[in-house]
């Protein structure tokens, strides 16, 4: 019998996830056009998504998505992109919206006003309470990195997200010696529990899995 490392745990690449990082053909200019509309003349005081969205773009453009849900959004630059992207799609941006990066994010997203739903609250107050009665096609969970706050959150928005939706999870590829800090795995740990019912897109800094079957996760009843 094989035995692990907390420290080995962390870092191993889920099975399930294993040759599957290549990317579609794409028209770099048309890529680069997106991301100039996109960003051009926004506040931002770091940028931790533009390295990963060439991935994203060569395989979601051309999804049918209308309704987004974003967990942690910090100040919007990847609101923003999937906003261009996906031009008819309503967006639902839930995050605790810290400091003046709050005001970097409402300057940004000041344009999309009629299309976004702000939600300033933590992701499992909102993922249980105020979206409960929610359903997405796309959901992107960037929000609490730690294993065990990345799987309550994946448990969570699973419910919500349709049959043949997609499901995007950031930072796969951080990993602390610390168990309880290694995001991947808290995913690892979820992809265990539903097994059977994704279909791997893309894998690498990013994990994008389409739901196939309609596993609940929680059966509960709604909150009182």
């Amino acid at each position: 019998m094989l035995s692990f490392t907390h420290s080995e745990i962390s870092r191993a690449i889920h099975p399930s996830l294993q040759g599957h990082s290549t990317l579609l053909e794409i028209d770099t200019a048309d890529f680069a056009a997106l991301l100039n509309r996109a960003f051009s003349h926004k506040h931002f005081t770091a940028d931790w998504f533009s390295t990963k969205a060439l991935p994203l773009y060569s395989h979601l453009r051309g999804e049918n998505i209308s309704r987004i849900l974003e967990i942690g959004v910090f100040e919007g630059r990847s609101a923003l992109f999937f906003a261009e992207l996906f031009p008819d799609a309503h967006l639902t941006l839930v995050d605790v919206f810290a400091g003046p990066h709050e005001l970097n994010f409402d300057f940004n997203l000041q344009d999309q006003a009629e299309r976004i739903k702000k939600i300033k609250k933590t992701s499992h107050a909102a993922l249980s309470l105020d979206l409960y009665d929610e359903r997405f096609d796309f959901i992107y969970i960037d929000g609490d990195h730690g294993a065990g706050g990345v799987l309550i959150d994946a448990i969570l928005s699973w419910r919500l997200l349709e049959p043949g939706g997609i499901i995007l999870f950031d930072d796969y590829d951080w990993i602390r010696e610390e168990l309880h800090h290694a995001t991947r795995r808290g995913i690892n740990t979820f992809l265990d529990l539903i097994a059977g019912s994704f279909e791997v897109l893309f894998a690498d800094r990013q994990v994008l899995l389409r739901k196939t079957g309609k596993l609940h996760l929680l059966q509960t009843g709604a909150p009182q």
